[in-house]
């Protein structure tokens, strides 16, 4: 019997170790290709929206978002009001929340009225939104600040400020964040450089892909 015993007792450390061999071995995340991120988009979209907008510019653009969100490569997205770029943005921050994969790291996304918005409530938004932010079940997150150029400047405290153009150069200025913070704006470039002035045009363009959104893909919005 004390045989038996024994026998048992180490046979369930055995597996006990082997257990926690398991439990405690990193998890082997893949890197995704555009393709696989696009395919997730495709089904987090028409899940949450009805349907896949069936334009084939509008598709082209939005390949190329998975393309550079698989390789980490920050963008801006230019196009007119209704074409999409808000909700194809917050459904690849789902995807990237959702799969939880440290080869692709998730971001928020942040309208630039939001943000003035905060910064007239008193809020650092310098601090808070130039390094990597963690926010419910995101860590370490990069930023896509939507629609840039359509906010006002920010008034705190009596004093004025351009909100987003001091972020962006907050943003430049670290080598952990600057990489990982995208936008979308309706402005085009000269319009940009005179809104935010050439220091902070010279820092939104530089190593940022512009995407842009062909004038021929109509304003989804006015379908509806």
């Amino acid at each position: 019997m004390k045989l038996i015993r024994c026998e048992a007792q180490i046979e369930a450390l055995i597996n006990n170790k082997r257990w926690k061999e398991v439990i405690n071995k990193p998890i082997d995340y893949p890197v995704l290709s555009g393709a696989d991120i696009y395919k997730y988009f495709l089904q987090d979209y028409s899940r949450t929206y009805g349907n896949i907008i069936e334009n084939t510019e509008w598709n082209d653009c939005v390949v190329n978002i998975s393309d550079h969100i698989a390789k980490g490569e920050p963008m801006i997205l230019y196009g007119m009001t209704g074409v999409g770029k808000t909700s194809i943005m917050q459904t690849f921050g789902r995807i990237l929340s959702i799969l939880g994969n440290p080869n692709h790291l998730p971001f928020i996304t942040k309208r630039a009225t939001d943000l003035v918005d905060e910064f007239k409530k008193g809020a650092d938004i310098n601090q808070l939104y130039s390094k990597p932010i963690t926010s419910g079940l995101k860590r370490n997150a990069g930023l896509f600040i939507d629609d840039i150029g359509a906010e006002e400047l920010g008034v705190s405290y009596g004093a004025k400020s351009d909100v987003i153009g001091d972020l962006i150069q907050a943003i430049d200025a670290r080598h952990d964040m600057k990489d990982r913070v995208s936008f979308s704006t309706n402005l085009n470039g000269d319009d940009i450089k005179e809104r935010y002035g050439e220091r902070v045009y010279s820092r939104l363009f530089q190593n940022r892909t512009v995407i842009v959104f062909p004038e021929s893909i109509p304003d989804f919005r006015l379908r509806k």
